[in-house]
């Protein structure tokens, strides 16, 4: 996930040796899984939601290279994406964060300063809490299982336009 690789390439830079028709029904089944990738509704809803605030988004995320543009055709209208792939490393590597800070004009020195806000939220308290939280982005869990105090996104998108600056903290 941190090489912008096809599979034909990551074979081969792992040394493994695919059949030829091994190899067409693999990438097959993989385009059938990038053509049935969704956008969760809730994702809809809040992307909308803090659009409407005029609230840049950013997609930070470990993807491997050949799901990129389907996902960025999925969600054309986010200011900034830092992906592994594209990145050469991964979440929770505290220069991925940076980017996405980077790619939105902001400058990330500035978050601890507290002139600029950042949240983030996703689904690993690991790379999606913990990690952001040690350049001062507000890293949020959720788990969309419903256990923990956000269950959705719009749930978020919410809590975001509807509190004061500075009570994520």
């Amino acid at each position: 996930m941190t090489h912008s690789l096809g599979l034909r390439e990551a074979a081969d830079n792992l040394g493994i040796q695919v059949a030829p028709i091994r190899m067409i029904e693999i990438e097959g089944a993989l385009q059938r899984e990038l053509d049935s990738i969704e956008v969760y509704q809730d994702a809809v809803e809040a992307f909308a939601i803090l659009q409407d605030y005029g609230i840049a988004i950013a997609l930070c995320s470990n993807l491997a290279a050949p799901y990129g543009p389907a996902v960025k055709a999925l969600m054309p209208n986010h200011a900034a994406y830092a992906l592994s792939y594209e990145l050469g490393m991964m979440k929770p590597e505290p220069e991925i964060y940076r980017s996405a800070c980077n790619e939105l004009g902001i400058v990330p020195e500035h978050l601890f300063e507290g002139t600029t806000e950042v949240v983030m939220i996703g689904d690993s308290p690991r790379c999606d809490r913990d990690g952001p939280r040690t350049i001062g982005i507000h890293g949020f869990y959720f788990d969309r299982k419903g256990s923990g105090p956000i269950h959705d996104l719009k749930q978020f998108a919410e809590f975001v336009v509807n509190s004061p600056r500075d009570s994520h903290r």
